[in-house]
């Protein structure tokens, strides 16, 4: 059985009179990249705050590494790394003084920082820009510099806040692989609040996504794409004027949940797996003309904008 190295159990939060984070209860296998998912709003970033011993939660119980956060001391935070949204570097200093300050509250020895602090710029790629002020740097360099001082001390958890937001395509290729390295390679679990689902797919193996406060779902991502059954068939005809002629067909058959057509593609979603032989079969048997059948695989964004819609729903009856 895998080691826990975060527990939350009913956990709820309030802020102003409004209630942000209502019984909240999952756990973080140790080694594993984990992630929060949620709109603006959820309460993952006051989630985010508690983890990290920033803010006091209301009710429940709350622990990092086997303890409270709360009552953490300075040595058990050094198994703790983060990087927030707002990174919080100095741009007036260079890359290696950023991280040297960081080292140094961090009770590194002054004989050992040297040596760890050029690893870790070279860890991020950046060995080159040592000497030059983090006000020249691009928002990817500045992510990348606030990667190499949050894992300075050699954490064994690190928190990341929106780790791709707002970054180019080549900055967010490069986080994402070094996170999964880091994980990897190093072993230090990896816990990320985004909004981003198509980067948590590629990264997590594990999500929790919120909603108002509340857990909507939670799981491994594989089993929650395979529980989420619903069959989605791209198809496309040798014939286009065929296409009025598949509208009536696919309104009258009870296992098609819905479809739309699109240009010269028509995308159909049904049930669930089983029911794509009788589709087939009416396909054939009504004589309609295709060329391709493609399926299309479920998707974290599916199963998210599946579950956020459903919610929606219910609180509109």
């Amino acid at each position: 059985m895998e080691n826990t190295i975060i527990e939350v159990k009913h956990v709820t939060k309030s802020l102003g009179g409004h209630t942000v984070l209502s019984d909240i209860n999952f756990q973080v296998p140790n080694g594993s990249v984990f992630g929060i998912l949620g709109p603006n709003g959820s309460g993952k970033t006051t989630l985010l705050r508690i983890l990290l011993g920033l803010i006091v939660h209301d009710t429940g119980e709350v622990k990092v590494l086997g303890q409270n956060p709360l009552s953490m001391t300075r040595e058990d935070k050094n198994g703790i790394g983060f990087v927030l949204e707002d990174h919080g570097l100095n741009e007036r200093l260079t890359a290696y003084q950023n991280i040297d300050f960081f080292a140094q509250v961090y009770g590194l020895a002054k004989e050992k920082r040297r040596d760890r602090i050029l690893e870790m710029l070279d860890k991020v790629d950046l060995s080159s820009y040592i000497k030059k002020p983090v006000g020249t740097f691009s928002k990817g360099m500045k992510q990348r510099l606030s990667l190499a001082r949050a894992l300075i001390h050699e954490p064994r958890i690190l928190f990341l806040d929106e780790p791709t937001s707002n970054l180019d395509p080549e900055g967010t290729v490069y986080i994402r692989n070094l996170i999964l390295r880091l994980s990897r390679e190093a072993g230090i679990t990896i816990y990320i609040n985004s909004h981003d689902l198509d980067e948590v797919e590629r990264i997590c193996s594990r999500i929790v996504i919120m909603k108002h406060g509340n857990i909507m779902l939670q799981g491994v991502i594989a089993d929650l794409l395979r529980q989420n059954n619903q069959t989605t068939l791209e198809v496309k005809l040798e014939e286009n004027e065929s296409f009025p002629e598949l509208e009536n067909l696919l309104s009258s058959l009870s296992y098609v949940s819905n479809f739309k057509i699109e240009k010269e593609v028509a995308f159909i979603e049904l049930n669930d797996d089983s029911s794509r032989l009788l589709l087939f079969n009416a396909l054939t048997q009504n004589s309609i003309p295709i060329k391709e059948i493609t399926q299309i695989k479920n998707s974290l964004e599916d199963l998210y904008i599946s579950i956020v819609k459903e919610e929606e729903h219910h609180e509109v009856q």
